[in-house]
């Protein structure tokens, strides 16, 4: 079941997200974890928000990317199925995806790419509610 999300302010008065029922996020995240193959597409699917107190189908996907080998993860991610994430090369094209992202808003269904150049990249993702 997914946390409901709202915006919110925080105490200087900038814009935020923030829980309006109390409960810790491991209560009720979605959470993800993988190790991205080098050279070659993971794809994650959104899962459906199965709170049933909270009938929004939009939803956020926090991302954490760690590589304990080199200590710089490069783990370019697509909110798409098609076309296909490659390796980004030494000439500039426009791309779909991004480098390491922080936080995107998906809904259930969505297919997410990963890839990454080298071995060691792991990924988690966080997926909460949000209205």
């Amino acid at each position: 079941m997914a946390i409901p999300l709202t915006t919110t302010r925080d105490i200087n008065g900038y814009m935020t997200t923030g829980s309006q029922t109390g409960r810790r996020p491991s209560d009720t995240a979605i959470y993800f974890t993988m190790n991205v193959t080098p050279g070659t597409v993971t794809s994650v699917t959104v899962p459906a928000n199965s709170n049933p107190t909270f009938g929004s189908q939009r939803m956020v996907a926090y991302f954490r990317f760690a590589d304990p080998l080199r200590g710089n993860p490069a783990v370019w991610v697509q909110p798409s199925a098609s076309p296909t994430i490659t390796l980004p090369s030494a000439t500039v094209a426009s791309t779909t995806a991004e480098l390491n992202p922080i936080a995107w808003e998906v809904v259930p269904g969505q297919v997410l790419q990963f890839i990454s150049p080298e071995a060691g990249d792991m990924v988690s993702i966080v997926f909460y509610a949000i209205q």
